[in-house]
């Protein structure tokens, strides 16, 4: 039996492209999985966790960094040329690759694998020294423009990083990504065959939407609590909803608690804004069936969040849940008008005004049209079997 390692310098035990990677390859291959975790206790069963004392303070660094970013930005930016402390936030970024880096190899060194599956650019470069080393096949899973979503603040270390990929995404015996838009724009760039494409769907769903039993609508947002998701919007567009509307959001982050005080000071706290307890991603779809309508923003402030095909979009629909979201590529040919709404700008009012689009007359109709669109969006897991098949052709 072929061998394969997957590998993510990420918390492991969340992501869920990793998680569904690791249950469609483990049927075929002997599988291991070299990441990191911030979950108290023993290594998850089949997963390594790459262990350093410098990099878990950088972590610890890191993560609390991010919280006072969340609780002081209103928004998210790309890189802005030079600028002292962008500087010293880019060298800090470049250390903690670069630390992340070193604990991830010192792991990978230890096994023998047949492919090194590198999800993401920051385990990249390991990868491909290992694979190289050990004459083992490489695979760049390209989760998304990892150097455009504003990781790094000077033209310098951006161009420093760019110049990596290139350098390494042309070692890599498969490279695969998430939709046909961040592959056309890697190919551009890089000057590479056009990556293959699988979508980061949802495994399928037996759920349907339930039969009302009233006449409120409940819109429900999922996922990462941040600034630049257009989620200050959506909680002061509670104060000018009609009577009817309710607002739902279930996520994690500081920038929850700043949400919350939001909803506070305009009266709409537990009236019609309730926010709800996260859940493991395996229970996300079951849970969110309560709702009628699904929130995603993607501001496109880097090419990015443009070219991005949000998890929660498909999970909504999967849950049969209507969808609202701002007009991106990929998004306009999913939602299109039966599913869901699109808007131009992410206001107050412009996200009022598509919750009320929706009504206890109409929303069934769009509920039973996402449904139906979701058995077209579900984990593309032999596509991705078919990849690994021809590595070894």
């Amino acid at each position: 039996m072929k061998r394969v390692c997957l590998v993510v310098l990420d918390d492991v035990v969340k992501d869920a492209r990793v998680l569904k990677l690791k249950d469609a390859l483990a049927k075929e291959y002997d599988l291991k999985i070299v990441g990191i975790t911030e979950a108290a206790g023993e290594n998850p069963p089949g997963i390594i966790l790459a262990r350093s004392f410098w990099f878990s303070q950088l972590v610890k660094v890191k993560n609390y960094m991010k919280t006072r970013t969340d609780t002081a930005a209103k928004g998210g930016t790309a890189n802005q040329g030079f600028s002292f402390m962008g500087l010293i936030r880019d060298l800090f970024r470049h250390f903690y690759f670069t630390a992340g880096s070193r604990a991830i190899y010192k792991e990978l060194k230890k096994i023998d694998s047949d492919v090194y599956h590198a999800n993401d650019l920051d385990v990249l470069g390991p990868c491909a020294r290992v694979a190289k080393a050990k004459g083992a096949k490489l695979v760049y899973d390209s989760h998304e423009l990892y150097l455009e979503m504003g990781l790094f603040r000077t033209d310098y270390m951006q161009k420093r990083y760019l110049a990596m990929e290139g350098r390494l995404i042309k070692k890599a015996d498969k490279v695969i990504t998430v939709n046909r838009f961040i592959a056309e724009e890697l190919a551009r760039r890089y000057g590479v065959p056009t990556p293959e494409v699988i979508h980061n769907y949802p495994e399928p769903c037996n759920s349907v939407p339930p039969k009302r039993g009233d006449t409120t609508i409940r819109v429900l947002y999922q996922g990462a609590y941040g600034p630049g998701r257009g989620l200050d919007e959506l909680v002061k567009s509670a104060k000018i909803l009609p009577e009817g509307y309710q607002i739902y959001l279930r996520g994690v982050g500081a920038y929850g608690k700043i949400l919350e005080q939001l909803a506070q000071n305009t009266g709409s706290l537990d009236k019609n804004v309730f926010f709800l307890q996260p859940l493991p991603p395996n229970e996300l779809i079951e849970k969110a069936t309560f709702a009628d309508v699904g929130i995603t923003f993607n501001i496109p402030y880097c090419l990015n969040n443009y070219f991005a095909s949000p998890n929660k979009v498909f999970e909504y629909l999967s849950a049969g849940l209507a969808v609202i979201s701002n007009k991106i590529p990929f998004l306009e040919e999913v939602i299109g008008g039966r599913s869901g709404v699109l808007i131009d700008e992410v206001t107050t009012q412009s996200v009022a005004g598509a919750i009320v689009q929706f009504t206890s007359s109409n929303i069934m109709n769009y509920r039973v049209a996402a449904y139906e669109s979701s058995k077209k969006y579900v984990w593309e897991k032999e596509k991705l079997l078919g990849v690994y098949r021809s590595l070894f052709g």
